[in-house]
Formats: C-alpha cells, structure tokens, sequence
C-alpha cells in the first residue's frame, strides 16, 4: 500500500513538473511595433540611405534578447533592398525598445518618394521581415515583422539641400511622322527651375522619362542634347527645355490623337538631377525631378480655328409630280485661322454640318481638293466646305422651309490633319468645331 502511495506522488509530482514546463515553453507574446519615423542620412547617389526609428513594445512576462533582425520597408511604393541589422538588446517587460534601422534604396526605383523626403511629411509604409531572439527557457525563436500604416518624415533633404521646384511652363509638338517601325511625335517640355536653396547648384545630368496621355517616353539625358552643365543660381529660377520621343504604335497614336482631339493631356515628368557643385565646390548627389499636371492642347500647338460666315446652293427635288426626296448641295464659305505662330500644312479636313437640324454624313477636304492646305502662321484664309444632304421628302422639306427664311442654324464638327509645322514632318490631329447662325446668301433649285 505504501508503495502505491509513493508511485501516485511520483507521477502528481512529474505531471506538475511537466505542466511546469510546457507552460514556460509556450510561445512569446508577439510584441507591438510601431514605425515612428524616417530619417535622411545623406544626400543620395545611386543609393538612398534613411534610417527607420522602431518602438518594440514587450507583450510577454518574459524578457528576451533581439539579436538581430531581417527586413525589408516599402514606402509609398517603393522598396528597399532585403536588409539585415544586427541588434542585441534587451527587450524588457514594461519598458518599449527603441530601435534605429537602416534602409537603402536604388535611387532611380524611389524617386517619388524622394520628392516627399522633407521634414514633416507623411508618408505610407509596409515592413515585413523576422527578427531572431534569445530567451533563456524558449533560446532561439523568431518574431515575424508584418506592419504597415503612416510616419513622418524627421529628417529630410532640406537638412542638406533644398529641393528644387520644377513647374511646367509649356508642351509643344516640334515634329512627327511615320515609318515602317512605327510613329514617332516629338515634343519640347518647357520648364521653370527654381533653386529654393541659398547656394548656387550645378547639375551634369539629368536623367527623365515623360509620359504624355498614359504614353511613357524612354529615359532621356540631358547630355544628348546639350554640352554645358545646367546651373540655378541660389533662390534664382532658370528655364529649361527637356527634349522628349515619343515612339508608338498604330493603336497608341490613336490613343494620343484623340487624348489631343479632346483638348487636354495629362503629363508626368520624372528623373534626377545631378548635382556636380555647390557654390562652386565639387559634390555628388542626386536631386529628384517628379512633377505631374495637365496642359490644354492649345499650349501644345493652337489648333486652328473655324468659323463659317455664309452658306450657299442648290436644291434638286427628286420625284415628279409627287416629290419623293431632295438633295441639297451647299457651300460652308469658311475661314480657317491658324492661331499659333508656325506655318501649317493641313493635308485633311473630316467634318459633318448639321443646318436647321439636319446632320449630313462624313465629308472629306480630299473628295474636294487635291491639293494641300497651307495657313502661315498667325493668319488666316478662305475656304469652302460643301456638304451634300440626300433626304427623304419631309426631312427635304422641313430643311428647305428652315433655309427660305434667309438665315441657317448650324455646327460643324471634325478635324484638321496637320502634316507639317514650319516646314517640318507633323502628324498632328487638331478640333475643328463652329456653331452659329448665318445668312443663306442665295438658295436655287436645280432643274433635273
């Protein structure tokens, strides 16, 4: 009997014992991270080099060492390289661990956020990654890093150098065509640079890219079209002209014509400076370029403008004695103005007028002419536009009734085909839009 005794202390005392020490082993409380900030180390060269501040707050009973940890940030979409930190601290129960770690970036992949990268400015961010731990009972373990939210930007470039402003002034066509490979349009980008810092900055390179409509450009370099290096003074703006090809497809030259045809362009300009002196001194860092906005198709070329002054013809009723329809063939006596400053060759003119109501069918200036349009810059000159309407026996006789009065409601709408600006290759798709009333000068019916 005692010896049974003694066998069921045994196993209540190894049981407690092992409940003991499952209970010690049991996984540590995941602690809370929380992002505080990012900090600029030094002004970036091909790198980016910040600095991430972490609190760690301890959620178990258990004190343990971080010793290291493997991570990698994304802020504002862009992402660091695969990081690791070495750490060996304590993280203390009651007390939060402050960390400090590093981040590097590719300065080309980032440069959106460096445009952010000033004092006070929040920016989005996900960490993900492990940090390995020791504790005396569990010894080695990993806590998983998986956080994201919003921290503000502690130390940004104007600890170093201020960030330039760049506005965009102007979006011009210079020329474009077609080959085999494709069309081809080229643009100048006209901006301002103002230097918000008080020494002067000189820049070797600038490395872009525009995207013009949703359509990106290759890089461009500076370099490629100039020989001297770009320089601001200190709080001085400086204009500058970006180059820029735009290489496309038959669809995206569709795209980009009628993105023109409705008036208004959405533009992006991104790239970096590189900065060579400062008030003289060699140095070597990287400015970010980063602008976006929209720009009226006006600023890119006029497009010309049309008005018609008068309208004109003839009438023929189809059906004897009982008319069965009518043809009307009238002139739009027009003047087409060219409102920019370069010569124009207009190849193309596609339009419908709809008099008193009636919507004619698609015309085209090559059924008419076969030679090209040409307005100078600046001015004007008189064409004539026929539109032919074939009508049932109401719709002519309501369109004539409209006509006898001696005045025509209208609207023309369409497109003017520009083939060449100033002498050079153009492909060039512009609005042509009038609505109005008008005299009817003289109205005939044509015997058959």
């Amino acid at each position: 009997m005692m010896k049974t005794k003694n066998l069921i202390i045994i196993s209540t005392l190894l049981g407690l014992m092992t409940l003991f020490s499952c209970k010690n082993k049991d996984a540590f409380e995941q602690p809370t991270i929380d992002v505080k900030g990012f900090s600029l180390q030094e002004l970036p060269g091909e790198y980016t080099n910040l600095n991430v501040d972490i609190e760690l707050t301890n959620n178990d009973s258990r004190e343990a060492t971080i010793a290291d940890a493997s991570y990698q940030v994304v802020i504002e979409g862009a992402a660091s390289e695969n990081m690791t930190a070495d750490i060996n601290k304590e993280i203390l129960v009651g007390t939060p661990l402050k960390l400090t770690l590093p981040l590097t970036l590719k300065t080309k992949d980032a440069i959106q956020l460096l445009a952010k990268l000033d004092a006070g400015q929040q920016l989005n961010y996900s960490v993900t990654g492990t940090f390995h731990a020791d504790e005396p009972i569990i010894k080695r373990f990993d806590l998983p890093i998986d956080v994201q939210g919003t921290a503000n930007v502690d130390v940004g470039y104007e600890d170093f150098y201020e960030q330039p402003d760049v506005t965009v002034t102007d979006i011009s066509v210079s020329s474009s065509g077609d080959d085999v490979s494709g069309y081809t349009y080229n643009f100048d980008v006209s901006c301002d640079v103002k230097n918000n810092d008080t020494r002067s900055v000189s820049t070797d390179e600038i490395e872009y890219t525009v995207t013009i409509a949703g359509l990106t450009s290759e890089t461009h370099l500076y370099s490629d079209t100039y020989t001297y290096n770009f320089s601001v003074n200190g709080g001085a703006t400086t204009s500058l002209t970006l180059p820029v090809t735009l290489n496309l497809s038959a669809s995206q030259k569709t795209d980009l014509d009628n993105a023109i045809a409705a008036g208004t362009v959405n533009y992006s300009v991104e790239g970096t400076f590189h900065a060579v002196e400062v008030d003289g001194s060699p140095t070597d860092f990287i400015l970010p370029l980063y602008i976006t906005g929209s720009i009226s198709v006006g600023d890119m070329f006029e497009h010309p403008d049309i008005k018609v002054n008068t309208i004109d013809g003839t009438y023929t009723v189809v059906g004897y004695p009982v008319p069965t329809g009518y043809i009307f063939d009238l002139n739009c006596n027009t003047t087409v103005t060219n409102n920019d400053t370069r010569n124009a060759v207009i190849d193309e003119i596609v339009y419908t007028v709809t008099t008193e109501g009636v919507v004619s069918e698609t015309h085209y200036y090559t059924d008419t002419y076969s030679t090209d349009l040409s307005v100078s810059g600046s001015s004007s000159v008189d064409l004539i536009l026929p539109v032919t309407y074939n009508l049932s026996a109401t719709e002519g006789a309501t369109l004539l009734n409209g006509l006898t009065d001696g005045t025509a409601n209208y609207t023309i709408d369409g497109t003017f085909h520009v083939i060449s600006v100033d002498g050079e290759p153009a492909d060039l798709t512009l609005p042509l839009h009038d609505t109005g009333s008008v005299p009817v000068t003289s109205l005939t019916q044509s015997k058959k």
